[in-house]
């Protein structure tokens, strides 16, 4: 189910993604510099989740590409996401991936989405935080 529409470009997926994982409970922030142990990179999308006061940090790599993702660029966000102690990394694409791309996420914690399998991974979550929090406020602005 898709539940935004198609991005324009680049920096339109990025915050389309943003806009999901914002609704979804993350605290975002689109391209966000960050130091690691040996490197400062600019991250696309940052977001941050505290559950049962443990703090869960993601990234996300946005690729409004019109190829298919190379494995190198999967090697390359590896490397970023252990030098950063991410949680998890997500490299999101309007194109597809290469096999060698798909075969060197196993036992990482890389995860490789299209746009529209991005929607559907965090649709559950978009769609309870979301729509409670409406839902919330049609009832305590109706019962006040």
């Amino acid at each position: 189910m898709t539940i935004k529409e198609y991005p324009q470009n680049w920096r339109d997926l990025q915050i389309k993604v943003g806009e999901i994982l914002e609704q979804s409970g993350f605290k975002v922030e689109i391209e966000k510099n960050l130091n690691g142990a040996r490197i400062e990179v600019e991250i696309d999308v940052y977001a941050t989740e505290c559950i049962d006061n443990r703090n869960y940090k993601i990234i996300c790599e946005c690729k409004h590409w019109n190829s298919n993702i190379p494995q190198n660029v999967v090697h390359s966000l590896h490397t970023v996401a252990s030098d950063l102690g991410i949680n998890k990394a997500y490299l999101i694409t309007t194109s597809e991936f290469q096999s060698g791309a798909l075969n060197s996420t196993k036992n990482t914690l890389i995860e490789l989405l299209t746009w529209e399998s991005f929607q559907e991974t965090f649709f559950k979550s978009w769609y309870l935080n979301f729509f409670s929090y409406k839902l919330s406020n049609i009832i305590k602005n109706n019962y006040n």
